[in-house]
């Protein structure tokens, strides 16, 4: 399994809060505090470092936040290469009620990068993608860059042969598709968005995966949360179902989907295979609170529960 490299442009600290029930305007008392590292790039590391994979971490942090942050990649022992800010990395919160499930996000918007730290981004990316077997660009533009930011640092990994992963959304996502990346894993709102229209029917969600593949793409994952994913390649499309779990924490699941894309294709697995794994990482994730990834085990043990449906 060779290298994987991740970039987090716009990485967080989650801060994940449990209470009874969210009553706006009023006092809320907390039953429960966890701290995470955050960023969809920064998550997809922590997951692959768990699984025992050479992942290295890229990206921008800053301040005392961002100070936290480093020092949790430090102890537990991610390989990390982050162009230091002024600014403080953001804190985004998760407001979870255990009455009725509900998960509400409040987001910092992150610091500001500036043209000479997004120069210095790209010379230690361009250095780190040496012999990387992929690289996945995910989440959230910070502030200070434009739309197409993502464009111009894929071009470079594109130079370089690396097959790159792609998770964001909404313009970010558009520009990223005029680079025809190798993958792409919007979720059901994020391919509406880019398709004009609600998806809904299946025949809706056939479509768009074909929309993604005629770009350019060579693999598209569109998914759809405890209801699984599609799976789109050229030569073959299918869906995954994922076994059921009781409280599910969505947070993070997302990003252990992607990590088990990386995962899979790194080891060289077929796509049925990778699918599974993927869909089992996402569901191992949802059964923990906070941002938590599984071990390996724990997700290879849930892989072969995984439905196939073609």
């Amino acid at each position: 399994m060779g290298k994987i490299v991740t970039v987090t442009l716009n990485p967080a600290i989650d801060k994940t809060v449990t209470l009874p029930r969210l009553e706006p305007g009023c006092v809320n008392r907390i039953h429960q505090v966890r701290t995470d590292p955050g960023g969809k790039g920064i998550n997809v590391a922590r997951a692959l470092h768990q699984w025992g994979a050479d992942v290295t971490a890229t990206g921008f942090n800053g301040g005392w936040t961002g100070k936290w942050l480093e020092s949790y990649l430090q102890q537990e022992g991610i390989t990390h290469h982050l162009v230091p800010l002024p600014g403080d990395t953001r804190m985004n919160w998760k407001l979870m009620e255990t009455e009725t499930d509900r998960v509400t996000d409040i987001n910092e918007p992150g610091f500001r990068v500036t043209e000479k730290a997004l120069i210095l981004l790209e010379i230690q990316l361009s250095e780190v993608l040496e012999g990387a077997k992929a690289v996945v660009f995910a989440g959230s533009l910070p502030d200070g860059v434009s739309e197409d930011v993502y464009q111009r640092l894929i071009d470079l990994a594109q130079k370089k042969q690396v097959p790159v992963f792609v998770d964001t959304e909404g313009v970010p996502f558009q520009k990223c598709m005029e680079q025809a990346p190798f993958a792409v894993k919007p979720n059901m709102d994020e391919v509406s968005k880019w398709m004009g229209f609600k998806i809904e029917k299946e025949e809706d969600i056939r479509r768009a995966g074909h929309c993604l593949l005629d770009k350019g793409v060579k693999v598209a994952v569109i998914s759809m949360g405890e209801q699984g994913a599609w799976f789109f390649m050229k030569e073959q499309q299918f869906r995954t179902v994922p076994v059921s779990i009781h409280h599910a924490h969505p947070v993070g699941a997302g990003d252990a989907m992607v990590a088990g894309l990386l995962y899979g294709m790194s080891s060289g697995w077929n796509w049925k295979k990778t699918a599974r794994f993927a869909t089992a990482a996402g569901t191992v994730a949802a059964s923990y609170p906070g941002t938590q990834f599984g071990s390996l085990e724990e997700v290879e043990a849930v892989a072969p529960q995984v439905q196939l449906i073609e």
